[in-house]
């Protein structure tokens, strides 16, 4: 059974995306020093029974989580079509930015730094 503090620390770690120390700050309410924080929040991931409540915590944000990089890209679609169909020009092109981020397909070429396209 987690204390207070712990079942805190746990969620905290898991909402915040993986930031212990972050998480350890927000469970204990503490401004100690940023390396003993980073201790503690350390050996708080090691403890058994914290990693068991981190692990159902992530397994359950990850069945309540349905939303698919296609999901995004077919949003991002039709943001573009109609902002087009508005004359938003800006709002289209930026819809299209981002759904080539994505797809990665504006990534500067290590021996260059010129964009590649894909």
């Amino acid at each position: 059974m987690l204390t207070i503090k712990k079942e805190a620390f746990a969620n905290e770690y898991v909402a915040n995306g993986g930031n212990a120390s972050a998480a350890y700050r927000h469970a204990y309410n503490t401004h100690a020093a940023p390396h003993t924080i980073a201790v503690e929040a350390s050996r708080l991931l090691t403890d058994p029974d914290v990693a068991l409540r981190v692990s159902a915590l992530r397994e359950a944000v990850s069945a309540h989580s349905s939303l698919t990089a296609a999901d995004v890209a077919s949003q991002l679609q039709e943001i573009a079509r109609v902002a087009v169909e508005k004359k938003r020009y800006g709002d289209s092109i930026r819809a299209l930015k981002l759904m080539g981020d994505m797809k990665g397909l504006f990534r500067p070429t290590p021996q260059t730094g010129q964009m590649t396209s894909g």
